[in-house]
């Protein structure tokens, strides 16, 4: 069976040159077209978003959110709405800091065209950053090469435990993705962790020809814009669930201690010095 078309969407603040890299990757490699929603940036990204339409012209659609609360379950959906209206038929939700991986000889486009099921679950790898890595700098890609290996069996990670260094991210396996068949029945939700099909869960399929790098963490400069993220979800009146990540490392930042956790979240290449749950 032959799949129509692929689109993606990537909801971003702030993380220009990153998105950049993960835009383009998704362009050349698996979809036809991208949606990219700017949470209001103040960074390089409206420019650079502007630099890459001249390159993939109507392959790229941006739209620019105001500087309002944002849930990003009900904007992804929308659009994913907007995608099935406008004939796409697969859905990919993607991040700045995720790459998706297919084995060499294969393509995401033939793996969804074998599905009769409405979505394929794929597992996500993190990997561990380098302490003197260059977002802007492509060379700085190809030193992530220390996949985590997870020492913890529960998939809920302990916030108390992160926070006081007994554990951290990388110690805890991560959920995996979905990539989805458009439809009006179905709600994906926040991370586009699970889908629900008429207030169901789907029944996806997994294929392990297919993966996600996932960059998580990759330089200070992320962890202090998660700490933005965090300030202004506490700002906004969220519970400490929603987005629990960045209001930690919110909490973190207040307490002067960003350096010290971005140093038990990375590899220190000159030392030799790395977390013991990664080899």
């Amino acid at each position: 069976m032959s799949v129509n078309k692929i689109v993606g969407i990537v909801l971003s603040k702030n993380d220009w040159g990153q998105l950049g890299i993960a835009i383009t990757y998704a362009l050349q490699n698996h979809v036809d077209h991208v949606y990219v929603i700017n949470h209001y940036s103040e960074d390089e990204t409206a420019a650079g978003l502007s630099a890459l339409k001249e390159i993939f012209k109507e392959r790229i659609t941006v739209f620019h959110y105001p500087n309002l609360p944002f849930d990003q379950s009900t904007i992804t959906n929308s659009f994913a709405y907007l995608a099935k209206e406008s004939g796409f038929e697969w859905i990919y939700v993607f991040d700045s800091d995720e790459f998706l991986i297919v084995d060499q000889g294969h393509s995401l486009r033939a793996i969804l065209g074998e599905l009769d099921v409405p979505a394929l679950i794929y597992p996500v790898q993190n990997y561990i950053s380098v302490t003197d890595f260059e977002k802007n700098n492509l060379a700085s890609y190809a030193r992530l090469i220390y996949q985590s290996k997870p020492s913890k069996n529960a998939e809920v990670q302990s916030i108390e435990d992160i926070y006081s260094g007994k554990s951290n991210f990388f110690d805890y396996p991560f959920p995996a993705k979905c990539i989805f068949r458009a439809s009006d029945l179905t709600w994906i939700d926040h991370g586009a962790h699970k889908q629900i099909w008429s207030y169901s869960p789907v029944h996806g399929s997994h294929d392990s020809r297919v993966r996600c790098a996932h960059l998580t963490l990759p330089s200070i400069d992320n962890l202090t814009r998660k700490a933005r993220q965090g300030e202004e979800f506490q700002r906004a009146g969220y519970p400490f669930n929603h987005g629990w990540q960045a209001q930690l490392i919110y909490r973190i930042e207040q307490e002067d201690g960003l350096k010290k956790f971005w140093a038990h979240h990375s590899i220190n290449e000159v030392n030799g010095k790395h977390h013991s749950a990664f080899g």
